[in-house]
């Protein structure tokens, strides 16, 4: 195992992403792997590696040469693919920059988790808004990868739940139509999160059954499952699902 802050490097090559690999696959411990590997469905390698240790080591390799990294190194493991996606959310470069990085990375994409803390990671989007906000409606919610559609839910869940766009984060919501299992529970998680946030904007879209079933049903056992709504108000959401 390499000493603590040998990642932070100033050049990268393939052999050091090779060690990479080795290094994590020495965090990987047997009993994590037998939990996760129960939770996430991924074509890559699973090793079992926990996720707070992914995050230290994408910090300390944003603290040297990331760009060296993210353009010499090739992930093959989930772990791998988990790093390099918080590499990206973690890294301090510009805007269309990171943006281009993200478009790169979202073809790797394959399972919930990976998704889901790479696109939490990435912290640019509260300060770039608009611009992080034009590349999901062109680049990300009209796709037919399942994958790629929830990342673009899920950027509007974690960045956009503001005063400014909750209108549009609804409008994308309800015209979410992918028949992917990981989009509806994605469009489920963040109608869920409106509600709890704008309710009097969210109740519509329920009353009025403008949702298809799936999500409607789901969006309803979300809030119900929030604890940061009142008994009262669960009552009156059950009330609303469909047969």
């Amino acid at each position: 195992m390499r000493p603590a802050g040998q990642w932070s490097r100033a050049h990268w090559t393939e052999a050091d992403g090779k060690a990479l690999a080795e290094h994590l696959l020495s965090l990987a411990e047997p009993e994590y792997l037998a939990f996760h590997s129960k939770l996430i469905q991924t074509a890559a390698p699973l090793h079992g590696v926990r996720l707070p240790l992914i995050r230290a080591l994408a910090k300390e390799i944003c603290r040297g040469n990331w760009r060296a990294y993210l353009d010499t190194v090739t992930p093959l493991s989930y772990e791998e693919i988990m790093l390099r996606g918080l590499v990206i959310g973690q890294a301090s470069g510009g805007t269309e920059e990171i943006l281009a990085y993200t478009k790169k990375f979202l073809p790797l994409i394959d399972n919930w988790a990976v998704n889901d803390s790479f696109a939490s990671a990435l912290k640019l989007a509260d300060r770039e808004r608009p611009a992080f906000w034009n590349f999901v409606e062109s680049a990300c919610l009209p796709s037919p990868e399942e994958f790629t559609q929830r990342f673009g839910v899920t950027i509007l869940l974690f960045h956009f739940l503001t005063e400014e766009y909750i209108d549009r984060v609804l409008t994308c919501c309800e015209s979410a139509r992918h028949e992917g299992y990981y989009v509806k529970m994605a469009v489920a998680w963040t109608l869920s999160m409106c509600y709890v946030k704008f309710p009097d904007k969210t109740l519509p879209l329920l009353q009025e059954r403008r949702l298809e079933p799936f999500t409607h049903n789901k969006t309803i056992q979300k809030c119900v499952e929030s604890r940061q709504l009142s008994p009262a108000d669960k009552s009156f959401l059950r009330t609303l699902r469909l047969p």
